[in-house]
């Protein structure tokens, strides 16, 4: 995934696509950036402290696939990894 938020922004770059160059890091890096975010606010919410951040808990993306008894480790993977190769199409 690093390599392709790279060789965007270099052929970005090269092209002074800016628009395409400054939204392809957000897109790609879309459901990471959700799922760390709606995690610190899930905490905050939870402990009522802002130390409960930084306690682990199982209610991340890929902890609600595995929960889900029709998920295998396989299948959330799959699931995950197309999630974030469907926006480089």
């Amino acid at each position: 995934m690093g390599f392709m938020i790279a060789v965007i922004a270099i052929v970005g770059v090269a092209k002074t696509y800016t628009m395409v160059v400054l939204i392809a890091p957000i897109v790609i890096l879309a459901i990471p950036i959700f799922d760390t975010l709606f995690a610190i606010i899930r905490r905050i919410i939870k402990n009522k402290s802002f130390k409960g951040v930084f306690m682990a808990d199982a209610g991340h993306i890929h902890n609600r696939l595995l929960r889900n008894r029709t998920y295998c480790k396989t299948n959330s993977k799959s699931i995950i990894y197309y999630n974030y190769t469907l926006p480089d199409f």
